[in-house]
């Protein structure tokens, strides 16, 4: 089971940036990885929160290191974070998204 967690960084007016002030729906969302294999989201992330995922298949996230993206309802990247090998041997590891 890989666990990612999201912490809320984005700002209603634009959904881009850092700071966040209310809470996100992330319905219709998704997560992407490098081979732009897709997981949708649900739930909400409130202002300044975190939130735990599974990720589920068909997105994987390698041990030799990756990319995660985070798409909004359109489809749209609004944020992505690359995480490299040594950092995928250490399971729990966060890394800020």
């Amino acid at each position: 089971m890989t666990l990612l967690t999201v912490l809320s960084r984005l700002r209603t007016n634009n959904q881009t940036g850092l700071g966040a002030t209310l809470t996100i729906d992330l319905t219709g969302w998704m997560l992407a990885d490098k081979q732009k294999n897709k997981m949708a989201l649900s739930g909400k992330i409130a202002a300044g929160g975190t939130l735990a995922i599974v990720v589920q298949k068909p997105m994987e996230l390698s041990n030799q290191g990756g990319i995660i993206s985070l798409l909004d309802e359109r489809g749209i990247k609004i944020h992505g974070v690359a995480y490299t090998k040594a950092q995928a041997k250490n399971p729990g590891l966060t890394i800020p998204f």
